[in-house]
This record gives C-alpha cells, structure tokens and sequence, in this order.
C-alpha cells in the first residue's frame, strides 16, 4: 500500500479599518490556511506461482479472496472423490445382475455358473392378468407354472471346417445338445452351477442358457465359449495367476454403471494376440442358431519360449536386487535361460510401442505413463510370441476387499454385493466368458489377516464363507474333503495343488513353535498324499498358496500373515517339496513380485513365483523385501576338496559350508497392474521345460526358461502300461467318430 500526500497553501487578505484622528492606521493581516488532502491509492501486490500453488495444494491461509474460493472448490471436490470411493460399492448393488462364465474344466466335463434373478411371482401376475383378459387360458398356465422356469444349459461343438480342409459354402453349424437343469434359488443369490459330461477333449464349445420354452436367457452380449483340456500326457500350454483386485483402483469417478478393472482389460488384450483366441475384448458377429431348439433366437452379437542363452554372465536384475554374480540354480534344472533386460529397458518395454502415444483417459497412472513413454528411447524389439493358448486363470484370493475402505460388517448381503460388484465388470465378463477361471479365497474375503483357527463357527467366516460358496468355490473342482475349498486338479501332465491358507491356520501370537499350523492337521496329511502320488505319475506339480511361502518379506505383518510365522510346518513341507521334483509354488498376496528358489536340506530345491496385485495399489518408495537374502536360514554341509598335502600328493579336504536356504531370483515392487504367465512344454519327455513370464501393465517385462528334470512314469507292470494305452487310444478314435457319446460313454 503506497500513500501519497498533497499539500495546498490558501492565502485570504484582511483588510484593516482606518483609523481615527491621530491613531495610526492597522495594517492588513493575511490569514494562511493550510489544506491537507491525502489520496490513498492501491496496488495489487504481485502474487508468486509458488504461493499460489501452495495456498490450493495445501490450503494455506490466504487474503486473496479468489485463492480462498479455489481452494474451497478443490478441497470440496476431493471430498465428494473420497465419499465416492468409500460409500459406492454400498450403492451399487446390481441385484438385477445377469451373467455366465467357465469354471472347473476336464478332458470330459465342464461347470457352467449362471447368476439370473428370476422375477417374483408379484411380477409375474400383470402379465397373467394380461393373458387371462386376452383368453390365452394355457398361457396362462404355463406363465404361473414353477417348470416354465426351469432354466437349462445348451452347448454344442464349435468346429472351424477350414481347419481341418474341409471346404463348404457357408457357415456350419451343429445341433444344439440340451444340458443339465440350472437350480437358480434366491437363497443361493440367484447363482446356479451345472456340469456338462461326456464331451470330447481339447474341444471348444459354446453354450447357452434358456427357459423351458426355449427363451435364450440374455446373459451376454456375445458368443460364450469354452474349451475342455486334452487327454494323455504330452501338452502345450499356458495358464496366468495373480491375486488382489479392488474396482475403480486406481481411483475413477463412477460416472459409469459398471465398475472398472483396468487389470482384466491387459489380460484380455493380451489373450487376444494368442493364435486360437480371438474372442476376448472382440465382438463376434452373430451366428443363426440351428434347429434344436427352434424357436430359440440366437443371442445379440456381442513367446517364442526361450531365446540364446547369456552366457554365463551375471543375472541382469532390477535395481532392487543385487547383482547375481553367477546364472541361478533353479529348482528343476541345472541350468536357466533368463531373457531380460536392463531396468531402463524393462520400464520401456512394458510402455506402447508406438512412437506417438496417445491420448489416454484422464487419471494419475495414465499421465506417468505417458510421461515415460515421451522419455522413452528406441523401442526394443519384442520376443516372439508362443504358439502354446492360455487354458485358465487361477485367482489366488482378495477377490473382494469386504473391509477396505471400509469395513461393511458381518452381513451375508454385504458380502455377496461385493461380489456381484466385480462380476458386474464389463473388463472382468471379457475373461470369465471364454476362460475358465480357479479361485481360492485369502483374508480380505473375510477380513483382514483373517486366522481360522479350525472354527467354522465363529462369526465372520459363516457368512464370509456362505458368499465365496456360491460365487466362487461351487464352480472349482470337486474339494478333497466333504465341504472344504481346498482341491487338487490336473492338466494333462500337470498337476495342481491349491492350498487354503485361512481357515485352519492358527495366531502365530498364541501359538508357539510346533503347535502353530497353517494348513492344520488334515490338510497337511491330504496335501502330502498328494505329494506321494503325483511324485513318479506328473511331470510338474504346481502348489497354490494365497500367501507368500518364502520368508522374505518384512514390514507389517510380513512374518506374521506368511508362511514365515510357521517356520516348523513350512520347514516340514519344505523338505517334502524338495525330495519331489519339479514343484513350483504359485502365490500371491504382497503387492510385488519375487521369484525366489528354495532348497531342502537333502538337496532338490523348490522354485517359487508371488505375483501381485492384478489391479491394486504398490508402494513405490518402501520395500520389505530382503532382496539379498540376509534373513533368511541357513545351514551348513560338509564339502570334500582335493588339496595338496605338505609332501605334494593329493589328499580330500573336508571342509563346512554356510548354504542359505533362499535365492532371490528376481524382485520387482512397481505395478498396479501384474500376473505371472506359466507356459508348460512337457511334449518332448526328456526335455520338460517351463517358462514364466511377468507381465506388468499388460507388456512383458521378465522371462524365466527353466529346463526341468524329466519324470519317469512308471506303470504297474509293462502289460499294463501298454493295456492303457491301446485303451486310450480306442477310447480317442471312439470319441472322434462320436461313437463314444452315441453309446451313452
């Protein structure tokens, strides 16, 4: 404020009387006024960037008054952002909510899960009044008769003619098959599973649904598919795994009726690019439908696996692990083919390739990935991709966040809201369609770092358990045990373990030593059975825990919620593993990604890969993670050498080495969105090999080649051995000709 002064001088004359006779005359007088006028005058001061960014970022005090205002308007619209965030998924229910996917698939069967509310009989009455008006007596009855809404399965072969060089004008289509009856009970949520037998292996088919009078129940906007998994031993494939998924994350207004899951929409485009899958994130166009059933209307349309080896030279690592001064020793081999790159080059590689990127929706993970990609060099040449197809996902829990943000109670509906909310995902329905989809659940299903205790009474896991029952585990396989959710499956060759790390794990806190458990004493028992029998009969054998086996990880309750808070039981489980080879332990859980080789004491030595999350948050700054493996346990063996003695002959020198229990592999904290590829060769016997492949933000960022060791199967007796095979050979050319089904087989 600057003030400045005038100052003005006024002069007034008095003149003076005259006086009398012999007075003197008065002299004038001048009267000086002085006027003081002050003109006030302000200047806008000059207002910095910084202040001004500081004043709205940080809601400093401020004088100016469009600062105030500005910063009033952000703060409130953060607010409704949060309000959004944490009260949403209590708004949207989707309780009209209508969907199909693939669950658990063999060479020969199928369960097909349908979700369809059926109208209540309140509803359904307009319309018999409607009829009854009209004099349609038997529409009426029909309408208000329980087996008019009997809701069945239909499917049939989809076969691609030109694959097989036949040449035919026109599309060819078979028969429609009517499938087992879909029991949709309002106090199962409207959720029905069916199981299709007797087909054929490594087929696709595609299904459907429909009411007794063959109304085709509109579920999907486009074709849905599956494809059973082949028959005999030699196979070629590829399966993904990854855990953590919360809608909306990162945060994104919902301005759609639908959640997003960025992290299914990755997974799709990359299926998409694999040579027989053409339907994820695609519309088909729409196919008529044959004769049977008739009156039904169609529904609307809606790597190459190791390049050279380095060499031996050193295991190139992302910044968060030290250098591997020589190739790692996996588990199943002797030896590994890693393909990576260096840590610039790996963040480039997971960007776009194209030179000028585009625009992308408005949020925060968009803009640092358009930054990168601006900075970004010479694009780098991708690996060839395999010509092996994803065959299914295994979803290793926190499926649901039922206390994140906020914590909705022990309410069976509020657990089966969050559910419905993620199947009501436009990104996850391009997935679960065509692909069959394997979970089990971990704490947040329930709630946070949920202990079980063996009691399936205690309140929340009743309810908690009743929810994962219906949308998830009545379409896994079959459970070891009568009302258990968890179960072994196989994959050609392959063969599959997956571990329920909740529900009979006890609190480390109470229980010490060899008390505490984490699989209790039942699932421990079926899981080394499990052990033993696949030990000489698969080629790999892959064990699924929700929770990291490796001890590495710190921090919050890193050696608690872990395997690492059971060092007795993981030491026995270890050491079984071990003695078994090729295993390979598939988790989840941490937000991160590690690969991470484990060795039993006896020798052999267990490969493990922990991948998350598919769509939620990391920390980019704070790591827990012991990347150079200086917690883990140790033990010493003795070593013989050939040294020279004093007189120059040789003599064997026993000497003890410190051999450390885990090697870290590889360790990766950045990415909202990860999942780990398996691609399993087994085709040639003596050279079994599996490649892993991480992918974050949809593009590959690290591959694994590990040769593995091959398994000799050893039959009964060699009558019998070559007896089974004749068999299954006949059993195939059946199938072939159909004769197998037409028999009723």
């Amino acid at each position: 404020m600057e003030v400045d002064k005038k100052v003005k001088v006024e002069e007034k004359e008095t003149n003076g009387t005259k006086g009398t006779v012999g007075e003197p005359k008065k002299t004038e007088a001048k009267e000086i006024v002085v006027v003081e006028k002050v003109e006030t005058i302000v200047r806008d001061p000059v207002v910095s960037v910084t202040d001004s960014f500081a004043n709205l970022a940080l809601a400093f005090p401020s004088s100016f008054l469009s600062l105030r205002v500005s910063a009033l308007l952000i703060n409130l619209i953060l607010m409704l952002f949060t309000l959004d965030f944490i009260y949403t998924p209590f708004i949207q229910t989707f309780p009209d909510l209508a969907y199909a996917r693939v669950g658990a698939v063999t060479p020969h069967s199928a369960r097909l899960v349908l979700r369809y509310p059926l109208p209540p009989l309140l509803e359904v009455m307009p319309a018999a009044d409607e009829l009854n008006r009209e004099g349609e007596v038997e529409g009426v009855e029909r309408l208000l008769k329980q087996e008019s809404w009997e809701v069945h399965v239909w499917w049939r072969e989809n076969v691609n003619v030109q694959a097989i060089g036949i040449e035919v004008e026109g599309p060819v289509e078979l028969s429609w098959n009517e499938g087992p009856k879909v029991e949709l009970l309002e106090e199962n949520d409207w959720v029905g599973v069916a199981q299709l037998d007797k087909l054929l292996p490594a087929t696709e088919y595609e299904y459907r649904f429909a009411f007794a009078n063959s109304t085709i129940l509109p579920v999907s906007k486009g074709q849905l598919t599956f494809r059973t998994f082949p028959a005999g031993n030699a196979a070629h494939f590829k399966f993904i795994a990854s855990s953590c998924l919360m809608p909306n994350f990162p945060y994104r207004p919902s301005l759609s009726s639908t959640p997003s899951i960025r992290g299914f929409d990755l997974l799709a485009s990359v299926l998409a690019k694999e040579p027989k899958r053409n339907v994820y994130g695609t519309e088909p166009e729409s196919e008529p439908v044959s004769a049977s059933p008739k009156t039904a209307p169609s529904p609307e349309a809606p790597a190459e696996e190791a390049t050279t080896a380095m060499d031996n030279e050193p295991t190139p690592e992302p910044t968060e692990v030290v250098q591997q001064e020589e190739v790692p020793q996996t588990p199943l081999a002797e030896s590994v083919t890693l393909v990576s790159e260096t840590p610039q080059e790996a963040a480039s590689a997971r960007l776009p390739v194209s030179s000028v990127p585009s625009l992308p929706p408005l949020n925060l993970e968009n803009a640092v990935s358009l930054f990168k990609s601006v900075l970004k060099g010479k694009p780098k040449e991708e690996v060839p991709e395999s010509d092996a197809n994803t065959e299914f996902a295994l979803l290793l829990g926190d499926f649901i966040y039922a206390d994140v943000p906020r914590y909705g109670g022990d309410d069976l509906e509020k657990y089966r809201r969050l559910y419905r909310r993620v199947y009501a995902s436009d990104n996850y329905r391009k997935i679960y369609e065509h692909l069959p989809t394997l979970h089990i659940y971990d704490d947040h299903e329930i709630t946070n770092n949920y202990v079980g205790h063996d009691n399936d009474s205690a309140a929340p896991f009743p309810r908690a358990n009743n929810a994962y029952e219906v949308y998830q585990n009545n379409a896994n396989y079959a459970p070891i045990r009568p009302g258990g959710n968890y179960y072994n499956f196989e994959y050609a060759d392959s063969a599959f373990f997956v571990l329920d790390c909740r529900r009979y794990r006890t609190n480390v806190e109470q229980e010490i030593g060899d008390k505490a458990t984490m699989l209790g004493e039942h699932q421990l028992s079926d899981f080394n059975h499990w052990l033993s029998k696949v030990n000489n009969t698969h080629t790999f054998k892959f064990v699924v825990s929700s929770v990291p086996f490796t001890t590495l990880w710190h921090g919050i309750d890193g050696q608690t919620d872990t395997w690492a808070g059971y060092p007795t039981e993981r030491h026995e489980v270890l050491q079984k593993m071990a003695s078994v080879p090729n295993v390979v332990i598939i988790s989840g859980d941490r937000h991160e990604f590690a690969a991470v080789a484990s060795a039993g004491r006896a020798g052999g030595n267990v490969l493990e890969f922990s991948t998350s999350p598919l769509n939620q948050f990391y920390l980019p700054l704070y790591s827990t993670f012991d990347t150079a493996a200086k917690t883990t346990a140790t033990w010493t063996r003795p070593v013989e050498r050939v040294v020279k003695n004093e007189q120059g002959e040789d003599e064997i020198e026993v000497t003890e080495e410190v051999v450390p229990e885990e090697k870290v592999l590889r360790y990766v904290r950045e990415g909202q969105h990860k999942w780990g590829s398996f691609e399993v060769d087994t085709r040639d016997e003596e050279h079994p090999k599996l490649i892993f492949e991480l992918f974050i933000d949809g593009q590959r960022a690290w591959r694994l080649n590990i040769p593995a060791k091959p398994v000799k199967k050893h039959p009964h007796s060699t009558a019998l051995g070559m007896g089974r095979v004749i068999g299954q050979n006949f059993k195939h050319a059946m199938e072939a000709i159909g004769l197998w089904r037409a028999l009723g087989l």
